[in-house]
């Protein structure tokens, strides 16, 4: 459980990079989208 839990902080920092970096990557997340 300890392993799983630390990969989910992980990734859940990484997610919260994203969204810190959304404005920036909004275009380019548009272009994968379109």
């Amino acid at each position: 459980m300890s392993v799983f839990f630390m990969g989910k902080n992980d990734v859940l920092k990484r997610v919260n990079e994203n969204l810190k970096n959304y404005r920036n990557e909004k275009e380019f997340l548009q272009f994968i989208f379109v």
